[in-house]
């Protein structure tokens, strides 16, 4: 009857709310945990994603070194070409002559073609490797600014831990026997006037 009274009086730690207060706990410990592994797992990324930008970097200074030597490739071809139409005016030329002069401009404007394209695939490399050097760097951005959402929940969950703990102990002193209510009640002797009988004369008494 003893202990029915204690349990009935103090309830068990589902009823005082003690087991709730240490699930919340073990919650915020665990999301801690989880936080700390995102936040690994995006510095990783972070890392990688900036060596893939030196590489791009390095991509780009070679492109635009090949298309600078074109470029230059392809203003020596329309001088030569410029020069050899300047020739063609010349009334004094046969017909071979203007034959082999025409024919060289041909080959030179051929190359030229060639240049030309060369020069637009160099040149779409470039903007691709300068879009993924933007993609990236906004990736970068985004993971910088997750982790610094993830370490202020890290550190909004440490002090909440800090008050629920507060709170455990608190409700489980609160919940001790001889703290709630007490207990004497149990062992009172109602025969008052100690005759052996529990009556009228007791309450008299």
């Amino acid at each position: 009857a003893y202990v029915g009274a204690l349990q009935a009086n103090f309830g068990n730690p589902y009823e005082t709310g003690i087991v709730d207060l240490q699930n919340q706990i073990t919650d915020l410990n665990n999301q801690i945990i989880q936080n700390n592994e995102l936040i690994g797992t995006l510095n990783n990324q972070i890392t990688l994603n900036n060596q893939t930008i030196d590489g791009n970097l390095a991509t780009i200074t070679a492109l635009q070194t090949e298309t600078t030597t074109l470029n230059n490739q392809l203003t020596d071809l329309n001088n030569q070409i410029t020069d050899l139409n300047t020739q063609l005016n010349n009334t004094e030329l046969t017909e071979e002559e203007v034959a082999g002069i025409q024919e060289q401009i041909d080959a030179l404007n051929t190359n030229a073609t060639e240049l030309n394209a060369q020069i637009a695939t160099t040149e779409t490399q470039l903007n691709t490797v300068q879009g993924e050097i933007t993609t990236l760097e906004t990736e970068i951005a985004n993971s910088t600014n997750e982790i610094a959402n993830l370490e202020t929940d890290i550190v909004n969950a440490t002090n909440k831990i800090t008050t629920t703990e507060v709170e455990l102990t608190s409700t489980i002193e609160n919940v001790k026997p001889g703290v709630g209510v007490d207990s004497g009640w149990e062992t009172v002797n109602l025969d008052i006037n100690n005759d052996g009988v529990v009556n009228e004369a007791d309450i008299d008494a």
